[in-house]
């Protein structure tokens, strides 16, 4: 019954991974390891993002104004070097990306902004083993995007606006603004606070459950179709709780649409915007 997901899954992924061959001949006992770091203030509202291809990303709370970006590069051949860190300052905020070296015949990777190019270009190691993981402190009037080609990301107690992506991986998020996140194979945990939506908003997963908390205030629309089952634990106006594989409501006066599509389970759930968890 479910195969057009599980389906669509192995589809994606085969295109993903041969891009990530990582050899195991000749390995090293010893780990190299290579630390970068980057400092600096964006005004109310712009972007602070975040991309790697090897990486795991994870956000916390910044005590003051200012940003803050550690990225620990990890190399089992000695091979960190070759992997380049960028700082792409634009309107909409700042980029930082992971830039691994390409084959001679292939254009070179390029940090660029947004979701177009995911890092920057081919998006592949090309046999580099080198794994770049993220801590980044986040302000408070500032959003938050991180994408990754395998890796989790973990966004915790923020309270912009948070979009996080991964091809294979988990995603948690909380914060007192909103979420979007998409993974290929992995589930999420997304609590978001906002009580007005700006956008429509999706969350989506072929390769796992998604779990999402709202505030009990929130106003939207909401449309779930998942694999599994779907578990909504919510006050809908015109439309009783129920389980089954896709489920339409509305939360309040409605508005925005909230999006979610997984392959495997759904859990929709109100509670008072914590701004941390889930």
């Amino acid at each position: 019954m479910h195969c057009v997901n599980r389906c669509r899954t192995r589809a994606v992924l085969a295109v993903v991974l041969p891009l990530l061959v990582v050899g195991v001949s000749h390995v090293s006992e010893a780990q190299q390891q290579e630390r970068w770091s980057w400092q600096g203030g964006l005004t109310v509202g712009k972007t602070v993002e975040v991309k790697g291809v090897l990486s795991s990303i994870r956000a916390v709370p910044s005590d003051g104004d200012q940003i803050e970006v550690i990225a620990k590069k990890h190399s089992r051949r000695g091979e960190t070097s070759v992997v380049q860190m960028r700082v792409l300052e634009h309107a909409g905020g700042v980029t930082i990306c992971a830039l691994y070296p390409t084959p001679a015949h292939i254009a070179p990777n390029v940090c660029v902004a947004g979701d177009e190019g995911h890092g920057g270009g081919r998006m592949g190691n090309f046999e580099t083993d080198v794994r770049v993981d993220f801590l980044v402190r986040m302000p408070k009037h500032l959003t938050f995007a991180a994408r990754t080609l395998v890796g989790d990301v973990e966004a915790r107690q923020l309270v912009g606006d948070v979009t996080a992506s991964t091809g294979v991986g988990n995603i948690a998020v909380a914060t007192l603004g909103t979420v979007s996140a998409r993974s290929v194979n992995g589930s999420i945990r997304a609590s978001m606070g906002a009580s007005r939506l700006r956008q429509d908003l999706k969350l989506s997963t072929m390769g796992g459950d998604i779990t999402l908390d709202l505030p009990a205030s929130l106003n939207a629309d909401f449309a779930l179709d998942a694999g599994g089952s779907i578990e909504a634990k919510v006050s809908m106006t015109g439309f009783p709780n129920s389980v089954s594989h896709q489920l339409r409501g509305r939360l309040g006066s409605g508005g925005r649409i909230i999006m979610v599509s997984a392959s495997g389970n759904i859990f929709l759930r109100q509670s008072p915007p914590p701004g941390r968890g889930p």
